[in-house]
């Protein structure tokens, strides 16, 4: 059962509002189409992940972090936690 109303391009727009507000500030301009490989500074990323976390009331690991080398492995994590996969 979803235990989230959100669609998966529901979801997948909000995490990209989510990087977009982070990562405008050191003046980048994120879109999905350039977000398959996120290249961005370790604590940015954190800050990301806690908000994506908080966003979404969702943990995810430590491994689930490592694994997250581009925007669809990322998304793919996210998409599992709120689907209960």
């Amino acid at each position: 059962m979803n235990r989230n109303p959100l669609t998966r391009a529901g979801i997948k727009k909000k995490v990209v509002e989510i990087i977009s507000e982070f990562v405008e500030q050191d003046g980048l301009i994120v879109n999905e189409e350039e977000m398959h490989i996120l290249d961005i500074d370790s604590l940015i990323a954190m800050d990301i992940i806690l908000e994506i976390e908080r966003e979404f009331n969702i943990r995810i690991t430590d491994p689930e972090i490592l694994s997250m080398e581009t925007f669809d492995q990322m998304m793919a994590v996210i998409y599992g936690k709120l689907e209960g996969v």
